[in-house]
């Protein structure tokens, strides 16, 4: 059976500590993050821009929310495209609106991602190939 193409932004992998971060708009659950003029705000591909962490929580504009923010932690995500065994260990880059940000297996602009291996614990993911979700780290992460 095919995977499903579902993005839902990413998730931590096991338990991850969570921080309260003020919003400067709106973000939803599983949207990378990015933290300027003190604020977090969906995080953007672009030079120099280093990941946060992961909104833990639906977060309104200019409320007070939780973000999975340990550099060291590791994420499940969807692909955009095909992933390959291959990527294991390559820098990619994450892409997508908010709600729906994914893994850009093919991209390799800004390297934000380290791709760790295929996760086939989720029901409509398991098979190698389009749409997998991958167990990633933030290559580009502020904290580190």
């Amino acid at each position: 059976m095919a995977n499903i193409d579902k993005p839902k932004g990413f998730y931590p992998l096991g338990d991850s500590p969570r921080h309260p971060y003020t919003a400067s708009a709106a973000v939803e659950k599983g949207d990378a993050l990015l933290i300027a003029a003190g604020e977090i705000d969906v995080y953007a591909e672009g030079a120099g821009n280093k990941v946060l962490g992961v909104a833990a929580e639906d977060i309104a504009a200019d409320a007070t929310g939780l973000v999975w923010d340990d550099p060291h932690q590791e994420f499940v995500g969807q692909c955009s495209g095909t992933y390959a065994e291959t990527a294991n260990g390559t820098t990619s880059d994450i892409e997508g609106a908010t709600g729906e940000m994914e893994v850009n297996e093919d991209a390799t602009v800004n390297e934000t991602v380290t791709i760790k291996r295929h996760y086939d614990g989720e029901v409509g993911s398991a098979e190698v190939g389009e749409f997998s979700r991958v167990v990633f780290i933030f290559a580009q992460h502020v904290l580190s």
